[in-house]
């Protein structure tokens, strides 16, 4: 399986209010110290100031570009979940290929984006019960964007297509990108052991296709 060469393009995701490509080197470093601050104090804890500090600039070079601190946090939140999403051009890259290579690939690379961005899932873990905002534009995400991309590629695989068809939109969508959430979270709360995650992944699709007897036909412990 050649997950590694899976580079999606950037583009327009449809769910931001700006995109990355046209964000200045100050905006994105702006953006990002908004995120490093929410992760470390909480939407309530964390001022303008002190992210206009983090960044080296003026609060009222902040201002400038972003007027309050909620559109700061949610403009943050965009450039998070962007990353999350690939463009549909890229759809190309999957065609031919079995509805278990495609959900592996998908698994190892919205594994790795969320890895290379731990303070969104911090933002995440601390703001969905509390943060009624932040509840709302997660679950808008969820909804309009993230479960309808993870379900347009796997409909690009017509044998899961015709097995899965009645399914497809719901069950077997939800069910795989909270397998996929889970598994990141799981590796949070127990970083200090270290997993495979080709393997875990490859034994967790198993499951998912042929159920826990699989894994004793192929004497996994």
């Amino acid at each position: 399986m050649d997950s590694e060469s899976y580079t999606p393009n950037s583009g327009q995701s449809g769910i931001k209010p700006e995109s990355t490509d046209i964000l200045s080197e100050k905006q994105r470093l702006i953006l990002k110290s908004a995120l490093q601050l929410f992760a470390e104090r909480g939407y309530n804890g964390t001022t303008t100031l002190a992210i206009a500090q983090r960044a080296n600039v003026a609060e009222k070079t902040l201002f400038k570009y972003y007027h309050t601190k909620q559109e700061l946090f949610d403009r943050a939140l965009h450039y998070c979940m962007e990353k999350l999403v690939d463009p549909k051009n890229d759809i190309d890259y999957f065609r031919g290929r079995t509805g278990y290579d495609i959900l592996h690939t998908l698994f190892l690379h919205k594994l790795k984006l969320i890895e290379m961005n731990p303070d969104f899932l911090k933002i995440m873990m601390q703001e969905f019960l509390v943060n009624e905002n932040f509840r709302s534009v997660m679950v808008k995400f969820w909804r309009e964007t993230f479960l309808p991309h993870i379900v347009s590629k796997i409909e690009i695989c017509d044998e899961t297509k015709a097995e899965y068809g009645d399914i497809i939109d719901d069950s077997l969508s939800l069910v795989i990108v909270c397998q996929m959430l889970g598994y990141a979270l799981a590796k949070t709360f127990d970083s200090e052991k270290k997993l495979d995650d080709e393997k875990q992944i490859s034994l967790i699709l198993d499951i998912l296709f042929n159920g826990l007897n699989s894994l004793n036909s192929k004497g996994v412990q």
